[in-house]
């Protein structure tokens, strides 16, 4: 699995990519020119203070990501910013939403 971690493609990516909501999350998306696509996982302090919750739940998206990595076609950088909502829901709802949202995005 690939991150994301220059400051430029972050700029690029949220300026100039496709953003799509969903109801524990957002997505951000930039077509990249890369043999493979690039993640960035984003669970700020306003969705729990305590790091542990936030951890988990950038856990569990990076795993679905790393699962369904050949979904993720053409290459593109893909940010996930969780939302407060997501920090209630169970594991299976999660990455039913996620599902959904990939196919969504890229078809």
């Amino acid at each position: 699995m690939h991150t994301l971690r220059d400051k430029n493609d972050f700029t690029r990516l949220f300026r100039r990519g496709q953003k799509f909501s969903f109801p524990g999350f957002m997505t951000a998306t930039f077509p990249n020119r890369l043999a493979h696509s690039r993640f960035a996982f984003i669970v700020p302090n306003t969705v729990d203070k305590r790091a542990v919750a936030r951890n988990r739940l950038r856990r569990r998206i990076r795993e679905w990501a790393r699962i369904n990595q050949a979904r993720f076609n053409p290459p593109a950088d893909i940010a996930f910013l969780v939302r407060k909502e997501a920090l209630g829901i169970s594991r299976k709802k999660l990455y039913e939403e996620l599902d959904s949202s990939i196919s969504k995005i890229f078809g």
